[in-house]
């Protein structure tokens, strides 16, 4: 995307069977088959595009900040279906700003919509099932990852209410606190979060960051020389996680004494603060350089 009208913050690449890559940026779809070398850019003509995740084989799903949630044809390279919210209408999306989405292995899409709620659906029914999480001790909910368990359950990271475990079913939403992973035990407010190949979910605030291992064991990096917050992260192989932050690229292990070892690989002078990066099938990294 370099040197076109395009150059811009990338938000998600995924792929599809290994072969196409498809990145989402602010202004424009990027499409890129790896055997052909062919490439196609898609402008995007509606606002803030925020996240994407693939509804089926062929129809990806993209949300907006203020447009809601669109279904874009991977095969006519169109926008054919809009879901927003309609006021008085129970299954439709609670709002129109959208957060996040996450893909489970049911099929089914998890959407957040910014300070409102959490909905789950099958995009194919277009029906929302929406749970509002406030309580006394909850005035706004703000997630920033999830992480899907199992069939219909998902790990929910919120930005300032610690972890959160979400299940639906056909009756409702049912959210319940994990009690050790509370705020009070998390690196100050959560902006970033991913799941390595060993279960450790890797957490990022503004001023360090933390690793749950499985059992919601918490693990902290305390070293000054490393607090820079990530943007992104990748598992590798070998059980180390490649971290893209502020200024610099971060290799990061897990020591036997449950502390963090954190050494930089590229400084700013290398790289110029990588927004995203994705690790494919066969161990290429994608990258966006701002």
């Amino acid at each position: 995307l370099k040197g076109t009208e395009y150059n811009d913050i990338i938000r998600k690449i995924v792929t599809r069977h290994n072969e196409e890559v498809w990145v989402l940026g602010n202004k424009a779809l990027y499409w890129f088959q790896k055997n052909s070398q062919k490439e196609k850019i898609i402008p995007i003509d509606i606002p803030d595009p925020i996240c994407l995740e693939w509804m089926n084989d062929s129809i990806l799903l993209i949300g907006f900040l203020e447009n809601g949630l669109w279904e874009f044809n991977t095969k006519s390279l169109q926008f054919t279906f809009q879901y927003n919210n309609h006021q008085g209408y129970n299954l439709t999306l609670p709002s129109n700003s959208i957060q996040y989405l996450n893909r489970d292995r049911d099929g089914g899409i998890w959407v957040t919509n910014r300070g409102v709620g959490i909905s789950y659906a099958y995009p194919q029914k277009k029906k929302f099932e929406t749970f509002f999480p406030y309580t006394n001790r909850m005035k706004v909910f703000d997630p920033v990852l999830l992480i899907p368990l199992d069939q219909n359950t998902v790990w929910c990271a919120t930005y300032n209410n610690g972890i959160q475990l979400i299940h639906a079913d056909d009756a409702a939403i049912t959210m319940t606190s994990i009690e050790e992973l509370s705020a009070e035990y998390l690196p100050g407010q959560l902006a970033h979060g991913f799941r390595d190949r060993r279960n450790n979910i890797w957490l990022s605030s503004f001023l360090t960051f933390a690793v749950v291992e499985p059992g919601n064991k918490v693990i902290h990096n305390l070293d000054s020389t490393s607090k820079d917050f990530f943007y992104s992260g990748v598992s590798l192989a070998n059980g180390d996680v490649l971290l893209s932050s502020q200024s610099k690229f971060l290799r990061a292990r897990i020591l036997e004494n449950d502390r963090l070892d954190v050494q930089p690989l590229m400084s700013s002078s290398d790289l110029s603060s990588p927004f995203s990066m994705y690790l494919d099938q066969q161990g290429r990294l994608w990258l966006n350089d701002n």
